[in-house]
């Protein structure tokens, strides 16, 4: 899901301000978010962040074919937490006003 969406990420204009683009982006950054909500959940102990905000988390990939040469280390759970509240912030904002096509997607409301 995450590759998935840093592909989409990256074919598309964070500066567009055509619906589509932004609709598309939006929904991108909706479920990287949630996926790596679920993997820092997985793999660390996330509350109370104040015990655990230095730990390792999981790796943060921004790009599609990143870390396929190297491996990535893993963040702090405080940077995947920021990660994910930036990623679920931008993407409410990219959605505002949209609408679902179809179930499988996603818009303002989900």
């Amino acid at each position: 899901i995450i590759s998935s969406a840093n592909n989409i990420l990256g074919m598309t204009d964070p500066a567009s301000t055509l619906p589509a683009i932004k609709g598309y982006r939006g929904q991108a950054l909706a479920l990287r978010g949630m996926a790596y909500y679920y993997l820092i959940q997985l793999y660390q102990h996330v509350y109370p962040v104040a015990q655990s905000g230095t730990r390792p988390g999981v790796p943060l990939y921004y790009a599609a074919n990143e870390g396929k040469e190297n491996i990535l280390k893993r963040a702090t759970v405080s940077e995947v937490l920021a990660q994910i509240e930036s990623d679920l912030t931008t993407a409410v904002d990219n959605l505002k006003g949209s609408t679902r096509g179809t179930k499988n997607q996603i818009d303002e409301n989900v």
